[in-house]
């Protein structure tokens, strides 16, 4: 996920100062709450659009399961 490097550089010092999502970033970059937040819902997107698929018959390209799985980071770095 770009997102996922994004948080893991955290350029706009979410984790630090702007950690939840009642705290957002005064530019409009969010909180770090609501970019994990963002990430789980795609991988819940990701694994629905995986099972129809697998109903359906259709091979999943292990880089997309892995994506709908991989460990949602909770600090940057």
């Amino acid at each position: 996920f770009n997102r996922d490097m994004l948080m893991k550089i955290d350029q706009h010092q979410l984790f630090k100062y702007y950690k939840k999502l009642r705290n957002p970033h005064p530019y409009g970059f969010g909180s770090w709450e609501g970019h994990v937040n963002k990430i789980k819902d795609l991988q819940r997107q990701l694994k629905d659009l995986i099972y129809e698929a697998k109903r359906a018959g259709c091979a999943i390209p292990p880089h997309v399961e892995q994506a709908a799985n991989l460990p949602v980071r909770i600090r940057p770095g």
